[in-house]
């Protein structure tokens, strides 16, 4: 709901006060400190949620009527979020995308709630975030314990004004045509990682091996984002190995 109201040029709009903020914020000398990059991330998506506000009627502004069409199923689903589901997220975003622009920052995000709304990782969002071998900075959380905490916080905040009683399926609705990656984005990694490099010592080959299956999106930021394959490819390759 509300999505299907935004024309092209709304998009557009919105994307062009993206790269404002981020055209205003490359001539500026940053101080790298952990609550630096807090601060410049909270003051970008801020001002990048603004943006969706303005010219994208996102669901969170739809009319008392429209809100009554959802059934109290939904209305439950919708209300599943708690604090700590939020403070996990920003903790994904801040550690996985926390150097990049707003756009990055939000990319991330959509993977994360794409992740949980699929199931496939977990029906948790403490499930998806440390299901194994996925976002690499779980793995070394105990040397992060402390870092950026106010940061985090922060993060955590504006996330929940923003979608605090939202699906995870209805988040990603509402980041999809912002981002501009399918709802079906499950993947990504360093764009500068090759896995058809056989030379490439920053990723398995168990994880090249992987993306080499997935269809390829876009880069954003420092980001490669991929799906999984269309369904016909899939088909052809079980034929082919049969």
């Amino acid at each position: 709901m509300g999505m299907d109201r935004v024309k092209p040029e709304q998009i557009r709009g919105a994307r062009k006060l993206f790269d404002d903020f981020l055209k205003d914020e490359s001539g500026k000398e940053i101080e790298i400190s952990a609550d630096a990059v807090a601060d410049t991330m909270v003051k970008g998506l801020r001002t990048t949620f603004a943006a969706m506000t303005l010219y994208t009627a996102m669901p969170g502004d739809a009319t008392a009527a429209e809100k009554q069409l959802h059934s109290r199923i939904e209305q439950s689903a919708e209300q599943g979020f708690s604090k700590k589901d939020f403070e996990l997220v920003a903790k994904n975003v801040f550690f996985e995308a926390g150097i990049e622009g707003p756009m990055g920052q939000l990319a991330v995000a959509q993977v994360t709630f794409a992740r949980l709304a699929s199931g496939r990782w977990g029906s948790t969002m403490h499930e998806v975030i440390y299901a194994k071998h996925q976002f690499t900075w779980t793995a070394n959380e105990k040397k992060l314990e402390g870092v950026a905490l106010r940061g985090v916080q922060q993060l955590a905040d504006v996330f929940a004004s923003r979608f605090k009683g939202k699906s995870a399926a209805q988040i990603v609705a509402q980041l999809s045509p912002i981002t501009g990656l399918s709802p079906e984005t499950f993947f990504y990694k360093r764009a500068d990682w090759n896995e058809y490099d056989p030379n490439e010592t920053r990723m398995t080959e168990r994880t090249k091996e992987v993306f080499k299956r997935l269809t390829w999106l876009k880069n954003i930021g420092d980001h490669a984002f991929y799906r999984d394959p269309p369904k016909e490819a899939r088909l052809e390759k079980r034929t082919v190995r049969n």
